[in-house]
């Protein structure tokens, strides 16, 4: 693909310009109230006045780029990914307390090391076997719903059964022991700590103060990140406690050993992969189908077609990985749901 400038005039590959414009805000407070109370809105707002690069003043002596254009994107994650880091950020060290090093916050040759040790449990193969448990939790949930609705239960919260689904599919799939008994704790605690973690991030030096959490709003939220370790904790164990080593994510984990001195990963480091797995892995997914039902409920049309098409393709059963490809339309509903409403913009 030929790499050109952007056709927007401010541009940050503009000759003679050192940085784009942007707003600069309050000039003690900066622009740090804007993203606390209308994140998205703000960013619409500031590109559609100053372009698709910019830069913003968050605090007085702390900066921002937003990049929107594609070719941005290209240049700072394909092209030149190396001299971009992760840290020092303040989103990510919020979610440090959280996450601590796992692949998320991690970064250079360490977070290097971790994907390659990850990426075996990605094989198609493997891909195909997860297929399958979706497949058999998704029937197990719809015969729920079908009981439900023979008792008279005729509402169902799509946020909480889409969490408690994609819960029961990452305990399967990437740790290999069941979630079930966990799943209501580890939603409702999680949801209070995103948002909490969220409205760190546009707390000055937050991050700050929930790694020294002296104010009673950080405490209750370490206290928060305290339970969802304890729970982590309980699932290294009971995988511990299988006679027989696994496939699964979890187990190659606790076998991989550092090829150069033969370690293997601390208690830590083993908590903190699985956390990230553990939430990233069912967060986003329960958002993205969350907000494709709401879409399909708006857009009756779309629900039709959308129907026609697996009715054509799989002829009343459900689908496996094999079908995926003759389901385009499929693909695009959730697509679609996705450029609308991302599950982590």
């Amino acid at each position: 693909m030929t790499s050109r400038a952007p056709s927007n005039d401010n541009s940050p590959l503009a000759p003679n310009v050192s940085h784009p414009p942007g707003p600069k805000g309050h000039w003690l407070s900066g622009t740090i109230s804007k993203w606390r109370d209308e994140p998205l809105a703000y960013m619409q707002q500031v590109t559609d006045r100053y372009g698709s690069a910019l830069r913003i003043r968050y605090l007085p002596g702390l900066y921002g780029y937003l990049f929107c254009h594609p070719e941005h994107n290209i240049r700072v994650l394909l092209d030149n990914n190396r001299n971009y880091t992760k840290m020092p950020n303040p989103s990510f060290l919020t979610l440090q307390p959280l996450l601590g090093n796992g692949l998320l916050t991690n970064d250079g040759d360490d977070w290097l090391a971790q994907r390659r040790l990850i990426q075996p449990i990605f094989h198609r193969r493997r891909i195909a076997h997860f297929g399958e448990v979706m497949r058999t939790l998704s029937e197990q949930m719809l015969a729920r719903w079908r009981r439900q609705l023979v008792d008279g239960q005729v509402k169902l919260d799509i946020d909480q059964e889409m969490t408690r689904l994609t819960l029961e599919i990452v305990g399967l799939t990437l740790f290999g022991t069941e979630l079930s008994d966990l799943t209501e704790t580890i939603g409702s605690v999680f949801t209070q700590v995103n948002e909490e973690l969220a409205d760190w991030t546009t707390v000055p030096f937050g991050w700050l103060l929930l790694r020294y959490p002296i104010v009673p709003d950080a405490r209750r939220t370490r206290r928060r990140i305290g339970r969802l370790e304890q729970v982590v904790d309980q699932i290294i164990r009971r995988r511990r406690g299988e006679p027989v080593a696994g496939t699964d994510l979890l187990s190659m984990l606790m076998e991989a050993e550092d090829q150069d001195s033969g370690s293997r990963m601390t208690d830590r480091q083993l908590r903190d992969e699985v956390m990230t797995l553990l939430l990233a892995g069912h967060e986003t997914t329960a958002n993205a189908l969350g907000w494709t039902f709401y879409l399909l409920a708006k857009h009756p049309a779309a629900t039709i077609r959308l129907k026609a098409e697996l009715k054509q393709v799989l002829n009343g059963r459900l689908p496996t990985v094999r079908d995926l490809p003759a389901l385009p339309y499929t693909a695009m509903v959730l697509k679609e749901s996705m450029r609308l409403y991302p599950p982590a913009y």
